[in-house]
């Protein structure tokens, strides 16, 4: 989830947010549309992320709208990567980081890619519990093949649709958020749940082009530390798809990864999923936005 909304009732109607000075500051809610500006062509749940203060503004009794913002996350930690990114997926990061102490110490100290694989999707790289690098960029479209969009993209394609296929920008904006990625792919869907069910040569098709993006990806990450101790599956498709998991996997041969297929078999809680003989640990740890969320809501109120 891009950005979630808590409505907490005061007299104030203030708008949580943070591109500057942290990962919330409060703004007044004169200034949503500004916001509202900035992030419609960044992010594809701003629509429906401020739904809520539209909404509040008719209502009579005063309202703390709290936006808890997390695609500052790192750029909380690393100011100089995160400059100019915008992250979707960071508070899910934030969550993991903060679990991997008591899940796996070695882990939170060691050289870690953390997976976050849902319909949107993303790889962060924690070295020491320090975020230093992702796979987000300036927009939601950037990185992994996602459900709907495309993730990392020639920018020719986009010069092609505007110039020989005579598509406008809002055309083209459509399609790249919500006609690409595994739906494009597929022809069938954007859920993995449909794809890995299926026996069609377009849903393989979209699987594999899913695992080899997700595998050159941390790879990748796995530079940006100079090595690789352990991968951390989350989020949707990370938590609850063993088959796409295993593809993953499947390609991370030159790190020594190997995956136990009993252990990868289930889908619910905290598992560990590598073989004996693995040479990195592949773990996966369900995700708690929501609490992050109220945390640094909470937080806030209190300050």
């Amino acid at each position: 989830m891009a950005a979630v909304t808590i409505v907490f009732w005061t007299p104030l109607h203030t708008l949580v947010f943070g591109p500057a000075q942290g990962l919330v500051n409060i703004v007044v809610s004169g200034n949503i549309e500004a916001h509202q500006s900035v992030l419609s062509f960044t992010d594809v749940e701003a629509p429906i992320t401020y739904l809520p203060f539209d909404e509040g503004r008719e209502v009579k009794t005063g309202v703390v709208l709290a936006r808890v913002d997390d695609r500052l996350y790192r750029q909380q930690v690393q100011m100089d990567l995160a400059a100019l990114e915008v992250a979707h997926e960071q508070v899910a990061y934030e969550y993991i980081a903060s679990r991997l102490p008591s899940i796996a110490p070695e882990l939170a100290r060691g050289r870690t890619v953390v997976a976050h694989l849902g319909n949107g999707a993303s790889l962060c790289a924690l070295q020491g519990g320090r975020s230093v690098d992702s796979t987000m960029g300036f927009s939601a479209l950037e990185g992994l093949v996602m459900g709907t969009r495309p993730g990392n993209l020639d920018p020719g394609v986009v010069l092609y649709l505007l110039q020989e296929q005579g598509l406008d920008a809002g055309q083209i904006s459509h399609l790249l958020y919500h006609d690409c990625g595994l739906k494009g792919l597929s022809g069938l869907s954007g859920d993995m749940r449909e794809l890995l069910a299926s026996d069609t040569p377009a849903a393989r098709l979209a699987l594999a082009v899913f695992a080899h993006r997700v595998a050159q990806s941390v790879a990748a990450m796995a530079a940006s530390m100079g090595g690789l101790d352990g991968l951390v599956f989350t989020a949707g498709i990370g938590e609850h798809a063993p088959g796409a998991r295993a593809a993953i996997v499947q390609r991370l041969g030159l790190f020594g990864a190997r995956l136990d297929a009993v252990a990868n078999a289930g889908s619910t809680g905290v598992l560990d999923i590598a073989a004996p003989d693995s040479h990195i640990a592949l773990r996966v740890v369900p995700t708690d936005e929501e609490l992050m969320i109220a945390q640094h809501t909470l937080k806030l109120l209190r300050a």
